[in-house]
This record gives structure tokens, C-alpha cells and sequence, in this order.
């Protein structure tokens, strides 16, 4: 039994070292998001998804727009979007988005593509998986998801992540 514990403790700092190497990085992205309120309920009709936000502003997350001047009382689209270059070197990576809470109803579009949706609470974190849908290296992939808000018209959000990582194990 004595001549196999260091074997035992090889194994264990072997297994110990694999699990390390498993990498998992998180980005915020909550900053430099276009932002447009769609007052005629127009945006799904008019693709508003596959393009720029034209007329829009810019805001960080987390935002509610029932505070604002003029949309406060809303109760109908907003539309988020945000430009970002997609690394060519997390192609071989396990790539999420992670919403920490949109109130209510959610539809997640990549470059004009429904990737995602979700009817939560306002209170609730979920994922997007991205896996296969990025154009990794190319500039500007477009993130839009849209929003209709029936009850607190807000995007009740502590922040938006992307969770990048090796491992597959989200």
C-alpha cells in the first residue's frame, strides 16, 4: 500500500492538472449598445434585425427604457444591437451569450439570424449557445436581440456576458 500512494498522488494531480487546463474566459459586453424604441411596431416586418438600427442611441446595460422621457410608457418592441469583432481564435471554442435577466419576452438574432428566444420573469439568467453561428474573424457580426416588454418595460438586467471557453462544459 505504501509504494502505491505516489502513484495514487500522480494520478490525482494528473487529473487535477486537466481540469485547469479547461479555459473559460467571460466578456462584458454591456457597454456601446444601439438602442431603439420601435413606437409603430414596425421592426419585425421591416427586418429590423438583418440591418443597423438607423435613428438609434447609444446605451450600456443594464437599461430601462420605462425611465426615459418619451417611451415611459411603451408597452410594445425595443430593439437592442451591438457590432463586435468575433476572434478568429474562439472558432474551436464553446462561445455563449448570457443574459442576467430580460423583461419579458426576448428574440436573439446573429447577423440577421434567429439564433435564440426566451419568455422570462425579469429575474432569471439564461443562455444563447453561439456555437455554429458566428462568422469568427470577420468584422462586425450584428447582436440584436429584440425586446417586448408587456408588464415593466424595462430590460431588467444586471448585464449581458459572453462566456467563452475550451471546455464544454457550460
Amino acid at each position: 500500500m505504501t509504494n502505491k500512494l505516489p502513484l495514487y498522488i500522480l494520478v490525482l494531480f494528473l487529473f487535477a492538472g486537466l481540469k485547469s487546463s479547461a479555459q473559460r474566459d467571460t466578456i462584458n459586453i454591456n457597454s456601446d449598445w444601439a438602442f431603439l424604441i420601435d413606437l409603430k411596431d414596425e421592426g419585425n416586418a421591416g427586418e429590423w434585425f438583418k440591418k443597423p438600427l438607423s435613428k438609434a442611441k447609444t446605451v450600456t446595460l443594464p437599461h430601462t427604457w420605462n425611465v426615459e422621457d418619451g417611451t415611459n410608457n411603451h408597452y410594445g418592441w425595443g430593439w437592442y444591437q451591438k457590432k463586435m469583432i468575433i476572434p478568429a481564435n474562439w472558432k474551436n471554442k464553446h462561445v455563449v451569450l448570457q443574459f442576467e435577466a430580460v423583461n419579458h419576452t426576448s428574440y436573439i438574432y446573429v447577423n440577421g439570424k434567429k439564433v435564440g428566444e426566451n419568455l422570462g420573469d425579469g429575474f432569471d439568467k439564461f443562455f444563447i449557445n453561439l456555437d455554429g453561428k458566428l462568422d469568427y474573424g470577420k468584422p462586425y457580426p450584428q447582436i440584436t436581440p429584440i425586446l417586448i416588454s408587456k408588464f415593466l418595460l424595462d430590460l431588467a438586467s444586471t448585464g449581458l456576458m459572453m462566456v467563452v471557453s475550451s471546455d464544454r462544459l457550460l
